[in-house]
């Protein structure tokens, strides 16, 4: 059985806790979550009452053809929230990437989109 201080010190991030599957999900985030454009597509965003960080990520055959690259970005996308959990719990995120832009330049704005979220969820 864990305490509280190893479950603070858990940085693992099971899929079947922290991944959106669920068409009943989405069709939640799509009706009532706030929606962010961004140049690189959009992200939903959705209070959640799990107390628990869940996220989804979806990218189009645009952004790239090969399912490698699309992988490896959502698994960089996927770690960055691992790391950031504890700060953003309670919250369903959906991260649609719908055209090809610079890798880097999609990261930069999820760092800055997780600052923001972090010390938005402060107060």
């Amino acid at each position: 059985m864990k305490n509280s201080n190893q479950e603070e010190n858990d940085l693992s991030f099971p899929q079947k806790i922290h991944k959106i599957r669920h068409l009943k999900d989405f069709r939640r985030i799509i009706k009532e979550g706030k929606n962010f454009q961004t140049p690189f597509g959009n992200i939903k965003l959705l209070k959640n009452e799990l107390n628990i960080l869940r996220i989804a990520i979806s990218i189009s055959k645009k952004f790239n053809k090969k399912s490698t690259k699309r992988n490896k970005l959502k698994r960089i996308i996927s770690e960055k929230f691992r790391l950031n959990k504890h700060y953003l719990k309670g919250f369903d995120i959906w991260i649609k990437i719908t055209t090809n832009y610079q890798v880097e330049e999609i990261l930069k704005f999820i760092d800055k989109f997780i600052e923001n979220l972090k010390n938005n969820s402060k107060d």
